[in-house]
């Protein structure tokens, strides 16, 4: 394999990545739109979310990276399951027949690198 070839690869690969990125990141805020996935931070609820799924820290405005990763994995949750909202479900181990106990959701704390404040951010993916 020549190295133009393993260039080609690399690029076609890095292009495919951002696609899919992308269509995560379209989905996430067409699933916010709809009600589907439902942000809050310091439990206060995120009324606008773009395809650019920038979440903004409620003490000083910038950009909380990590919280973007926690929506994009509801929104690719959401995706993977393929129609079939039984698979979003989170069943108990010791009963993997019984009947909706649990939501996929997200609640962790973390700190806002810009201004090192705590802040609360809570995700959940609404299925019913």
């Amino acid at each position: 394999m020549t190295k133009e070839h393993q260039k080609m690869i690399a690029e076609k690969a890095a292009l495919d990545y951002e696609k899919k990125i992308f269509e995560i990141r379209s989905l996430a805020a067409t699933l916010h739109q709809m009600g589907r996935i439902v942000v809050a931070l310091n439990w206060e609820r995120l009324e606008f979310l773009d395809e650019k799924i920038i979440i903004p820290c409620p003490h000083c405005g910038q950009h909380l990276p990590w919280a973007a990763g926690y929506v994009m994995e509801l929104a690719e949750k959401w995706k993977s399951a393929g129609g079939n909202k039984s698979n979003l479900t989170i069943r108990p181990s010791w009963s993997p027949l019984s009947y909706l106990v649990g939501v996929p959701a997200i609640i962790e704390v973390n700190q806002c690198r810009a201004c090192k404040e705590s802040v609360v951010f809570a995700a959940q993916l609404v299925i019913l």
